[in-house]
């Protein structure tokens, strides 16, 4: 791709500018448009604006030696006009301009990456091109103006080692030289630096699904979506692995336009898919470091990967600011990873459960299986920290079978010691789901168990849903005919779909605690919920609401038609023994001594909170 593309594009609004100041003011000396010019004839891209009759409205010196064009051609003939051929077809510029008219609707610029270019000599090379127009005030015809990037240099930069071989982009090693550039450059001007990296989630997943053709394919459509918001931004975009990016913003950014700016990022790559742009749903995580908020200009290339993987931390989609007051090495993430691997081995995973109770009587009809890590020398090792790491390592998967063995085995247990029958949840990931045999595998431990299938609960986040390939529609269709219900967890917090509502075969909804956290003050809070409720009950869902804290909030939802609290204030995630001994009474009160030191409360709110 094109190298420091805001730049280029940014030049090509100030040709923009020009014509139309000089069209419709007609106020500027000769002694300026020559000035203007020659400050364009010295960029190494080549340009030209021509009207709608290929008259020669502006060209520069890169673009008149890559044509071969006399001085005084005013305009563009057929013998002149350079042949592209894109996926092997040839065709002329003016038919391109023609096409860009009609593809690029709302995008400020037609690009077409690395395609090969003829010139009226018969030279081949590697370009990029870029095709944008203006309307002319006051008349029908437009202005098109083409920009032509001679990509020899690139694929030299390329050998050098400098640059990304898939999206041309500078890579990892150019960054950290230009960034100690950009570092020398804050002591003279005293300009504000803010870093992001974006990474792609749970690219390695897509990656097996897709194949690698389709796989870069994905990721040229990214990086042509970073490309563009460059032209409106003006920031500078660096390749640093394959699904990670990352861009240095301009100085006048502060915080909270990297945070919008993140949030646009992570709409336009949504968007990817519904334009069939991309062959996956993709969402992305964000960090952000800037200086002085994420400590000295030296330090943020290293901070804004920390950010990174905080906002990674916390699920898909994630956006992160690093702080100085963060910076806590608390453990050694390579010690932990290899921990981890032996885990299950010396038993030091155990299963923690959270009771749900009925909203009307109060007494314990389910619960949810979340994992809990016991370290010999860390003690209980908090679930933000060791499920990313399960994720990382593919860790999880084993992980999760060991949830499924451990859940199955206890309500076998409880069957044959006569304990009430209750609903155990068990939350799922989309790389478990994924796996060929997960399906096969719950059904060989049920069978093996003799226990009704209707004991365990299956629940799926609402993003997890959203971006369900046809494969996991029919891996939860599957697990359904199994008789083991499915349930919807985190609902609303997505981007809510009815279509695939209505499509999943799931008969509970969970109300996510963010919607319940301010529901006794915040009115639209409660007509959320209320309508949420209403849906689930038109589509004949259980509901059951998440983050109970305190009575009123639970009274609130009982009225509202909830048939299921689950909370702290009923009881935080314990032992088995502890809801054993809540079976027995048939009751859970409210837990007026919650140790407010419990650093499970937060971990909770993790998407994937059962490991």
């Amino acid at each position: 791709m094109i190298y420091e593309v805001g730049v280029i594009l940014l030049l090509a609004l100030i040709i923009f500018l020009l014509f139309w100041r000089l069209r419709e003011a007609q106020s500027h000396t000769e002694k300026d448009s020559m000035t203007f010019q020659a400050i364009l004839s010295t960029s190494t891209d080549a340009i030209m604006v021509l009207d709608d009759a290929d008259t020669l409205l502006f060209i520069n010196d890169a673009m008149n030696h890559l044509l071969h064009l006399h001085g005084n051609e005013k305009k563009l003939s057929e013998l002149s006009m350079p042949e592209f051929y894109i996926e092997k077809e040839k065709k002329y510029l003016k038919d391109l301009i023609k096409e860009a008219n009609i593809a690029r609707g709302k995008d400020p610029l037609f690009f077409a990456p690395q395609i090969e270019v003829k010139t009226p000599r018969h030279q081949r090379m590697t370009v990029d091109l870029y095709l944008g127009d203006i309307q002319v005030s006051g008349s029908r015809h437009r202005q098109h103006i083409v920009i032509i990037r001679d990509l020899r240099e690139v694929i030299k930069e390329i050998a050098l080692g400098e640059r990304d071989p898939l999206s041309h982009l500078p890579n990892r090693a150019r960054a950290y030289k230009d960034f100690q550039v950009l570092c020398s450059q804050h002591h003279i001007h005293e300009e504000k630096i803010t870093l992001m990296a974006i990474s792609l989630d749970n690219f390695l997943i897509t990656r097996s699904l897709l194949g690698h053709e389709k796989t870069d394919s994905t990721i040229l459509a990214v990086t042509h979506t970073l490309m563009q918001l460059s032209l409106l931004h003006h920031y500078k975009t660096y390749h640093l692995t394959y699904a990670t990016f990352l861009l240095v913003l301009p100085g006048s950014f502060s915080v909270d336009d990297a945070f919008q700016l993140a949030e646009t990022l992570q709409e336009s790559l949504a968007k990817l898919y519904k334009e069939h742009r991309s062959a996956a749903y993709l969402t992305a995580s964000v960090g952000i470091a800037s200086s002085p908020e994420s400590g000295q200009p030296i330090a943020l290339f290293d901070n804004v990967h920390k950010a990174l993987i905080e906002a990674k931390k916390h699920g898909t989609g994630g956006i992160h600011l690093f702080q100085q007051i963060q910076e806590k090495h608390t453990y050694d993430e390579s010690a932990l990873q290899h921990d981890l691997q032996y885990a299950i081995e010396r038993e030091e995973l155990q299963i923690y459960y959270q009771p749900i109770v009925d909203a009307a009587t109060r007494e314990v009809v389910a619960a949810e299986a979340l994992m809990r890590w016991q370290h010999p020398r860390h003690g209980m090792i908090p679930p933000n920290v060791f499920i990313p790491l399960m994720e990382k390592t593919g860790f999880i998967i084993e992980a999760g079978r060991y949830l499924i063995r451990e859940v199955i085995q206890q309500q076998k247990k409880w069957k044959q010691f006569g304990f009430k029958e209750i609903n155990v949840s068990l939350n799922v990931s989309m790389r478990e789901i994924e796996i060929p045999d997960y399906v096969e595998y719950l059904e060989v431990q049920l069978e093996e168990s003799h226990i009704d299938p209707h004991t365990i609960k299956i629940e799926i986040t609402e993003s997890l849903a959203m971006g369900s390939s046809q494969k996991i529609l029919d891996a939860l269709s599957r697990i359904d005919a199994l008789g083991i219900p499915l349930a919807l967890d985190d609902f609303g917090t997505g981007y809510t779909s009815f279509s695939y509502l209505i499509r999943l075969p799931a008969n509970t909804l969970k109300i996510d605690k963010s919607f319940i956290d301010n529901i006794l003050t915040n009115v639209k809070h409660q007509q959320v919920v209320q309508a949420i409720i209403e849906v689930g009950h038109a589509l004949q869902m259980q509901i059951v609401a998440e983050g109970i804290e305190d009575e009123s909030t639970a009274e609130l939802l009982q009225k509202y038609g909830a048939e299921c609290l689950q909370g702290y204030f009923f009881s935080k995630p314990v032992p088995v023994f502890e809801v054993q001994a809540m079976l027995r009474k048939k009751e859970v009160l409210p837990d007026e001594q919650v140790d407010s030191d419990d650093n499970n409360k937060t971990a909770d709110t993790l998407p994937l909170r059962s490991l």
